[in-house]
């Protein structure tokens, strides 16, 4: 995908990236938004390049590692004091399920893993929503 990356800092200080299709000066049209907000500028534009240099798949869904995804759900977790003990398993393939997702993280555990679940749930919808793993097989 040829897009222009948008790094946009929120009124509350943290980072998003808009893609923008290269030829399309118009917002209305053709954008694509960041899953989640980032801490730093820095790690909103690696997250863009990354999206942009990643394939997508015959269902319209964007192709991301596991090793993507899993380092996004840990930035997330890194900024929750109830994620700070938390262990979290690694990311696997299935058949997709309801939403149209592949993926699902195997194993989340730690002294307070139900209260970093609850804070992690929102962020882990939309990134299920929007990404999918490569497939296996």
């Amino acid at each position: 995908m040829q897009a222009d990356i948008r790094l946009i800092q929120r009124d509350d200080g943290r980072w998003e990236w808009i893609l923008v299709p290269a030829n399309n000066n118009s917002l209305a049209q053709g954008i694509v938004v960041s899953a989640i907000t980032f801490k730093s500028r820095a790690d909103a534009k690696i997250d863009a390049e990354q999206h942009v240099a990643a394939v997508v798949g015959k269902d319209g869904r964007t192709v991301r590692s596991e090793e993507e995804l899993r380092h996004l759900i840990q930035l997330v977790a890194s900024e929750c004091f109830e994620c700070q003990d938390t262990f979290f398993g690694d990311i696997y393939w299935h058949e997709r399920d309801e939403m149209g997702c592949n993926w699902s993280m195997s194993t989340v555990s730690g002294q307070d893993w139900s209260a970093c679940l609850d804070y992690l749930q929102p962020v882990a919808i939309r990134l299920r929503q929007t990404y999918n793993i490569p497939d296996k097989g």
